[in-house]
């Protein structure tokens, strides 16, 4: 489960191949000047772009030099919404919606607790999120590949567009549980 690519040329073609990434850290030096064009790419498809020291950078255990840039991609695939939900046979579907959740252990224990509660999907914001990788594989204790995962653009947009899909009686068809692990 390779959960990273490095180095110019190849987060520059993965940007270009459509290749789910979660975010791309950029040496802070290199932000405005040597890796402008791969920036400005991962802005235009509304990836996270996170300035990051060279120092935390270098903690990553790699094979190969980093060259300033390392994109986080996803371990697994992510489902669309609209598809869960037609896919679902629970009357009334529940759905964990994560936020701002960027430890892997957290998230892990966040996903396995969803399934063992039945959940319908674990919904997981693009931007300020834990990415989905071998930690939150492990830590999960394999639920990553038994509950859907969908990965959201905004958490405000997504809860209210799903609030707005009812049953006949005007009652939600779904419930959300926002867990709150921000720091205070």
């Amino acid at each position: 489960m390779d959960n990273y690519i490095v180095g110019r040329n190849a987060v520059k073609e993965a940007l270009k191949s459509g290749r789910s990434i979660q975010r791309i850290m950029v040496s802070e030096d290199k932000v405005k000047t040597g890796l402008a064009d791969i920036v400005g790419l991962a802005k235009s498809q509304g990836i996270e772009v996170r300035p990051t020291p060279i120092k935390q950078m270098n903690k990553y255990d790699l094979d190969v030099p980093h060259q300033g840039v390392i994109a986080l991609v996803s371990a697994v695939q992510f489902k669309e919404l609209g598809e869960v939900l037609q896919e679902t046979t629970h009357e009334v579907p529940l759905l964990i919606l994560t936020d701002g959740v960027e430890d892997p252990h957290n998230m892990g224990a966040i996903i396995r607790t969803a399934e063992c509660v039945g959940a319908t999907a674990v919904l997981i914001p693009k931007r300020h999120n834990a990415p989905i990788n071998a930690t939150v594989a492990k830590t999960s204790a394999g639920a990553i590949e038994q509950i859907p995962l969908v990965q959201v653009g905004n958490v405000a947009q997504t809860i209210t567009t799903t609030k707005t899909r009812f049953l006949g009686y005007g009652e939600p068809i779904w419930k959300v549980i926002v867990p709150c692990m921000r720091r205070i």
